[in-house]
């Protein structure tokens, strides 16, 4: 099969999923588990109706079910036209099951288009209109970027004090990844003398003119947007700030002219071996 089908009937809906790389069972089902749930709402079909996977098809996956429901078979037609809008919609969102399931098949299966067809027509979606592709991989860049710090320390990245996720298990899945130091200061956690703490930002050089209180001192801006001076930094890091956003490791060494100061033991991006 090279091709999506150009029409079905009217009571079923096709996935036409474009790759050259097998997909296993696994992330198709957890793809198609959401799309039934979906379809068994009641601002769908309602939770009566019987959605069937009637064709299969392996190589580029074809993925065709019907729907058995009460609704007559012309309002039938219209309202599979109907859920295929939705299921478009929501592949579309930057979060969500059915976008992260779909966001997986692209990222870890070769995926690159989904065509979805019903009896009134086709819709295509390109892994470029898929913006939890890109969300999907940031997240997993992350929990990397956690790893490669916990092999360079004692394994518990944040304080048990912080009422942040225990150890590198917990923080992977944890919406809060990096824990800035005002955050654990709102937390009601004291900062110890010693801790290292992970932070994203970015990182600007000593101003050439800078005053007398601020030469030498890097200013470090995190995600948050709280800005940080910043020292110890190891000249031959220094190539990383022009890529953009790194990750600090640091520990709060004082105050510098109005604003905490990072005492930094290492910069690196999240791509880094």
């Amino acid at each position: 099969m090279s091709a999506a089908p150009e029409t079905v009937a009217e009571n079923e809906l096709a996935f036409f999923l474009v790759t050259n790389e097998p997909v296993p069972a696994r992330p198709l089902l957890n793809f198609l588990y959401e799309v039934e749930r979906r379809a068994l709402l009641k601002r769908n079909f309602g939770p009566s109706t019987t959605v069937e996977i009637i064709e299969i098809k392996t190589g580029t996956k074809l993925v065709r079910i019907s729907f058995t429901s009460a609704i007559a078979l012309a309002s039938l037609a219209v309202a599979v036209a109907a859920f295929a809008n939705d299921l478009v919609s929501g592949v579309q969102q930057p979060s969500g099951r059915l976008a992260e399931t779909m966001a997986a098949m692209c990222l870890d299966h070769g995926v690159v288009e989904c065509v979805v067809t019903t009896s009134e027509g086709q819709v295509r979606i390109s892994r470029e209109q898929m913006p939890a592709v890109g969300v999907i991989a940031d997240r997993r860049e992350r929990s990397e970027a956690i790893k490669i710090d916990a092999s360079h320390s004692d394994g518990s990245l944040f304080s048990d004090r912080t009422g942040y996720a225990q150890g590198v298990n917990d923080a992977v899945s944890s919406a809060r990844i990096y824990p800035e130091l005002e955050t654990v200061r709102s937390e009601g956690a004291r900062l110890r003398k010693g801790r290292i703490y992970t932070v994203v930002g970015t990182l600007t050089p000593p101003a050439p003119n800078a005053s007398s209180t601020e030469a030498g001192y890097w200013n470090f801006i995190s995600q948050s947007g709280r800005s940080y001076w910043a020292q110890g930094i190891d000249v031959s890091r220094v190539g990383l700030v022009e890529r953009g956003t790194v990750v600090v490791r640091a520990e709060l060494a004082g105050h510098k002219a109005g604003l905490p100061l990072l005492e930094v033991k290492d910069v690196f991006t999240s791509d880094e071996p």
